[in-house]
């Protein structure tokens, strides 16, 4: 908790639990943590934030997963790669629909 304080990008969420949002979320069904709650929300909006700049960077590229983007994917846990792919996809497709539009 005092790293994802100190600078929620800096941890590997996967190393601490693959499911480590969904384990979050339980534990506050368990017990209320104020405290738990606000890590878990400002670590999942930084990180969201860090998630969409590499998903661009990957769909405007078509380099999804080579040296550092293989990396960052590696520490992030299943909420944050479902996003990641969601992202990656969309600019992907954005890009291919902006192609088609220039042909016309």
């Amino acid at each position: 908790m005092s790293a994802l304080k100190a600078d929620p990008r800096a941890v590997p969420l996967r190393d601490q639990s693959h499911n480590f949002y969904g384990l979050g979320t339980r534990m506050l069904d368990l017990f209320e943590e104020k405290e738990i709650c606000a890590i878990l929300r400002r670590t999942f909006v930084t990180r969201a934030a860090d998630i969409a700049l590499h998903a661009g960077k990957a769909g405007a590229t078509d380099d999804m997963g080579v040296g550092a983007g293989e990396e960052f994917l590696r520490g992030l846990e299943e909420w944050e790669r479902k996003l990641f792919k969601k992202a990656h996809d969309g600019t992907k497709g954005t890009k291919e629909w902006m192609e088609g539009v220039k042909k016309h």
